[in-house]
């Protein structure tokens, strides 16, 4: 829309467009399935922050579709002009999804248990689609970080030096484990220390593996 003053001068229209594109297929598919749901049973909130953990956990699949090497703190940017209303919900703005917000959503998961979560997801999934399980994949990869870290030690894994897979030897790392069916579709996750041994986890997923 074009408007012109008095003078006869072109001013900016009060009226923009906002980006809705593919990330309403990943949306629409997370509340088909009820997923949100399910995480907000079992991640209740507790604090006073305005969104739900489902819609951080939302928000942060959508941002980590390519947006996911930037700091924390500027998380609202991508969603700058995506519209945050359709995307998440009525009355949530890209302000809502700041650093506290999501922190506190990360803070939870880790006490709940990533592991746990990510396993209680895919179950749910599972119950209400046919995802084929007769054919599955294991494998390993390392997670490199920046920045020091002092107290690396956390309450599971340890954040140190190990056998990077990208040949990054200068950098702690941890290791993600991940079991997959022939269509690619992650089933199982779990995070080990940076010097986890692969034939250790390969034996542990082997067991897994079989359970599903």
């Amino acid at each position: 829309m074009i408007r012109k003053n008095s003078c006869g001068r072109v001013e900016p229209s009060s009226k923009f467009t906002k980006f809705v594109g593919h990330l309403g297929l990943i949306a629409g598919v997370f509340r088909e399935l009820e997923v949100d749901k399910l995480i907000d049973e079992k991640l209740p909130k507790k604090r006073n922050h305005y969104i739900p953990h489902s819609v951080c956990v939302l928000a942060m699949i959508l941002n980590g579709l390519g947006f996911i090497g930037q700091r924390l703190y500027l998380f609202p940017d991508f969603f700058k002009n995506i519209s945050t209303e359709r995307l998440l919900g009525e009355g949530v703005k890209k302000e809502d999804l700041n650093q506290y917000a999501i922190g506190e959503t990360l803070d939870r998961i880790v006490k709940y248990g990533p592991t746990k979560l990510f396993t209680e997801i895919a179950l749910h999934i599972m119950s209400r689609l046919p995802i084929p399980v007769h054919c599955l994949h294991t494998d390993t990869t390392s997670v490199s970080l920046y920045g020091d870290y002092d107290n690396e030690e956390t309450e599971s894994i340890d954040i140190t030096f190990g056998v990077p897979k990208n040949g990054r030897w200068d950098l702690k790392q941890f290791v993600l484990s991940l079991i997959v069916n022939q269509h690619g579709i992650p089933l199982f996750m779990s995070t080990h220390s940076g010097n986890a041994s692969d034939k250790k986890q390969f034996l542990k997923q082997s067991h897994l593996s079989n359970r599903l």
